[in-house]
């Protein structure tokens, strides 16, 4: 219940295995409310694509995956 008491926006960045991997894991949480509306799912996925890539992403990464992601989802 920890991560309901900080004001990051993601609880999957907020708390877990994820937490404190990428040195911009606070700035990838940060910033999801400003990338218009994504759901968890598509979240969940782009988070898992930063993991599987090994990657810290800054805001050109991460909405070069959600577009991505969108395209996949038609």
């Amino acid at each position: 219940q920890q991560w309901q008491e900080m004001t990051m926006p993601d609880k999957y960045y907020a708390t877990g295995p994820a937490h404190g991997k990428y040195t911009h894991g606070h700035t990838i949480a940060g910033q999801r409310h400003r990338l218009g509306y994504v759901s968890d799912e598509t979240w969940q996925r782009m988070v898992a694509q930063c993991e599987a890539l090994q990657i810290s992403a800054n805001e050109l990464t991460i909405r070069a995956i959600l577009a991505y992601l969108k395209q996949l989802e038609g």
